[in-house]
């Protein structure tokens, strides 16, 4: 009879027979190893893994059979794939990472920035699609004002006929990044998701929105988003159990 066990996987004890812990233990070092070296990256891949594990070890006990073994370890390998598997993953997800990281959208877009503006924004724009510091395009401005007369002009018609880069897809054109989920998610999505879905009052919610569609009162509002990631994590606890996030 092999000994039995008590450990602690992803937040949940289980009894497990010594020679089924071996198994389970060789196969999860297995995957670290298998990973990159970036610990952030690494970490959060083994805690998914080690939840995933728990939930289809949560299947096989049962009030009459308590302790897993090593056939239920060799059924979730199956599972879960070997551990190369992983590895082939974690390289081709790296490649993916690094040419979306490495490459810029092949045109940018003129719109006003209005987040770095001195007036409305015109120069701050001109600098990003030109890619110079945006003092030059103000001195271009006043000069052109001072000797000619023309830079106030230009400035007024810029200003009336140029967009305000008002969404996370336009503030990335503006900025030449291409508009993709990894790029939106550093660029205030916590706020344009809030823009997206209006104000928790159906009633106060702006034409368009996601509320003032479909929500009915405060209570029946259609849809929740939190307004930060501190707070998601609490008000997420609420409705899911820890099994059920990652």
């Amino acid at each position: 009879m092999n000994k039995t066990i008590n450990i602690n996987l992803g937040g949940y004890f289980f009894h497990i027979d010594e020679t089924a812990y071996q198994k389970l233990r060789k196969y999860l070092d297995a995957i670290a190893k298998s990973l990159s070296d970036d610990p952030e990256g690494k970490n959060e891949i083994i805690a998914d893994i080690e939840a995933r594990i728990c939930e289809l070890l949560s299947e096989k006990i049962t009030e009459t059979r308590q302790v897993v073994n090593e056939l239920d370890i060799h059924h979730i390998i199956k599972i879960m794939g070997e551990p190369e598997d992983y590895s082939d993953s974690d390289e081709s997800f790296q490649k993916t990472q690094s040419k979306s990281n490495n490459s810029k959208s092949n045109s940018k877009k003129l719109f006003r920035d209005r987040e770095n503006r001195f007036i409305s924004g015109v120069s701050a724009g001109i600098a990003h699609y030109l890619d110079l510091d945006v003092v030059w395009i103000r001195i271009a401005f006043i000069l052109l004002t001072i000797f000619s007369g023309m830079g106030l002009i230009a400035y007024i018609i810029l200003w009336i006929v140029t967009p305000e880069a008002k969404t996370t897809a336009e503030k990335l054109q503006m900025e030449g990044e291409r508009v993709t989920i990894d790029n939106i998610e550093k660029n205030n999505a916590v706020e344009d998701f809030r823009t997206l879905i209006g104000a928790t009052n159906p009633a106060e919610a702006a034409e368009g929105t996601i509320r003032k569609l479909y929500a009915a009162s405060i209570g029946e509002n259609a849809v929740h988003g939190s307004d930060s990631d501190e707070n998601a994590a609490i008000e997420g606890s609420f409705h899911f159990s820890a099994r059920e996030m990652f």
